[in-house]
């Protein structure tokens, strides 16, 4: 099969799931029931409900670092939109991880009558459900998996709750997946029998970073032998840095107050050399820049580090999130190494430039999370909490791997979704724009 049947097979894969909802891939590992049978028994002629009329719904998160959210709250927002959910009585809020729960109670106290959270950050799951329970107000997960034991306790008390996600213990059997389709000289790049590696930390315990960890774990499991090169000092180092990074900041903040504005300016001007060596972008730079280009730079200056304090026993980076694989590789390239020659990157996120990257042989893989058929889902069953029918409370859809052999697929497949007028466009309107990159290819 060419590159042009594959890529016109997947995008046709991703139009049927939405057509079909939370039918294909989701309700399994775990939920006992698939979404659509459920739904479907709930909904028999002459039982169906009818949709509020003045229904609010709670839409809360925490910023993160990357494009699902993004991706997947514009798609989730148009297919409410599809149901008649007028846009102003969408209630959205990003917030710090801070101000979670008194956002979670100002949505319940405006009357929402639905509330669908993710990236909470550190603020526990239990603590959120609960207010959600005693307001009386059904609450749907997404981008981030309560775990097993909390669902156990939805299913317990008969709370109204619900994930809809990523799989995320299969993402980690998945990327070992990549590895283990590899020969092991190709893994073992500097042959001594066992594969040096380090994982880069996301922020508050996040599902990337279990799955980082279970990453490794799969591939003890299977029989290599992972040797965390830093996993002993990782937790000290880290603290060190953060506080060298807040010393700098001080001291970047007090500096200039020491010469006026008129003495800068007129060095600037002249061309001296303290005007040549002020290099201002650093302060724009501080200022001004978004979350994922910080995180780009921080993980460019600590894996350039870890190159010169591990050398050749360093052969595996574990990502966390597409910025820090765009880190890596910049690093990688900096220091004259080759990918798949020196060392091997597994990103975390199929974002469109981590996608080209591992297109161009840079990145050796990641994950593909399909943000627009987990939105689908999630407006179904929101729907559904609002005319009073039950769902599932997991609903977990499986990730792509995604090597060289296949990004440029799912690149294609993500520009046929951004190509849309919303991110909600009915499936037939993607069909014909299939059939015309078909014609047109």
């Amino acid at each position: 099969m060419n590159r042009k049947s594959i890529g016109v097979l997947l995008a046709f894969v991703t139009w049927f799931l939405l057509l079909t909802g939370c039918s294909a891939g989701a309700g399994q590992n775990g939920s006992g029931t698939s979404a659509t049978n459920e739904t479907a028994q709930a909904t028999e002629p002459g039982t169906e409900s009818v949709l509020p009329r003045d229904a609010k719904i709670g839409l809360v998160y925490e910023e993160d670092i990357g494009t699902f959210t993004e991706r997947f709250t514009g798609s989730l927002k148009g297919y409410l939109a599809q149901a008649d959910i007028a846009d102003d009585h969408i209630l959205e809020r990003v917030v710090s991880a801070a101000n979670m729960e008194d956002t979670i109670k100002e949505l319940t106290d405006a009357g929402c009558s639905v509330l669908i959270v993710g990236n909470t950050g550190d603020v526990p799951v239990s603590a959120i459900t609960d207010n959600a329970h005693k307001a009386g107000v059904p609450i749907l997960y997404f981008g981030m998996d309560p775990g097993e034991k909390e669902r156990a306790r939805w299913e317990k008390k008969g709370i109204k709750a619900a994930y809809v996600g990523g799989d995320n213990t299969k993402a980690a059997q998945q990327r070992a997946d990549i590895l283990d389709a590899m020969d092991f000289s190709k893994i073992d790049l500097n042959e001594d029998r066992e594969i040096g590696a380090i994982i880069l930390k996301d922020a508050d315990g996040s599902d990337a970073e279990r799955i980082n960890l279970e990453t490794v774990e799969v591939l003890k499991e299977r029989h290599y032998t992972v040797h965390i090169l830093d996993a002993d000092d990782e937790e000290s180092g880290s603290e060190e840095s953060d506080d060298s990074q807040e010393a700098s900041a001080e001291e970047a903040q007090e500096n200039p107050v020491e010469e006026s504005e008129e003495d800068s300016e007129a060095d600037v001007e002249e061309g001296t050399p303290d005007g040549e060596n002020e290099e201002p972008h650093e302060a724009i730079w501080e200022e001004d820049a978004t979350p994922e280009e910080i995180e780009r730079e921080a993980t460019y200056e600590l894996v350039i580090g870890k190159m010169e304090e591990y050398g050749r026993e360093l052969e595996l980076i574990l990502c966390a999130n597409d910025s820090q694989a765009a880190g890596v590789w910049k690093a990688i390239s900096e220091e004259k190494r080759l990918v798949g020659h020196d060392v091997l990157i597994l990103g975390l996120g199929a974002g469109e430039e981590t996608l080209r990257e591992v297109a161009r042989g840079n990145i050796t893989g990641t994950l593909f999370n399909n943000s627009m058929e987990q939105a689908k889902c999630t407006a179904d069953y929101t729907i559904s909490f609002l005319k009073g029918i039950e769902v599932p409370h997991y609903t977990a859809f499986d990730h792509v791997n995604v090597t060289v052999d296949n990004a440029q697929e799912i690149l294609d497949i993500l520009s046929l979704q951004s190509g849309s007028e919303s991110a909600g466009e009915d499936a037939t309107d993607e069909e014909a724009a299939l059939e015309e990159a078909e014609s047109g290819s």
